[in-house]
């Protein structure tokens, strides 16, 4: 380190590793690891690098001088590392349905966009069919109001 820091001296990637940075994967930054802890203090961010690449990170509010492969496996949960993991799974699929559906609208979007623009007289007869679809409900309506009152005075 330069200046005034007390810290003491990291290798390279010793350093990449501290600031977030995946050692040669260029500068990829982690998410924060602090955003996105849980109230019972863990939590797991990922990066969507690339189309075939995504990155997780493991974070905890608590901090232990023991590392895994020093600790006895006995003392390791794995349940709450499989509930998490599970749990990421579940929330990986949420979005890529939500991101399905947000691709199947935006394709539907610019499919109407080109044929909008290709077509002009088809906007025009869009909203004729608009007009006579909320002519055609709102008398309904008014043909279900009057049926009901009907039969309300019958009984």
């Amino acid at each position: 380190m330069s200046g005034g820091d007390s810290a003491p001296e990291k290798s390279e990637e010793a350093a990449g590793n501290q600031a977030g940075q995946s050692p040669g994967r260029g500068n990829l930054q982690y998410p924060d690891p602090e955003a996105r802890v849980a109230d019972d203090g863990y939590g797991v961010s990922y990066m969507i690098a690339g189309e075939n690449t995504i990155f997780f990170h493991v974070s905890s509010k608590f901090s232990s001088s023991e590392t895994m492969a020093d600790s006895d496996p006995g003392e390791r949960n794995y349940d709450n590392m499989l509930k998490m993991l599970s749990d990421l799974n579940k929330d990986l699929e949420k979005l890529l349905e939500e991101m399905e559906k947000i691709s199947v609208q935006a394709t539907w979007m610019a499919y109407d966009m080109v044929v909008m623009r290709t077509n002009p007289t088809l906007a025009e007869s869009m909203r004729r069919l608009e007009d006579a679809f909320l002519n055609c409900k709102e008398e309904m309506e008014k043909n279900w109001q009057e049926l009901l009152s009907e039969t309300t005075r019958k009984q």
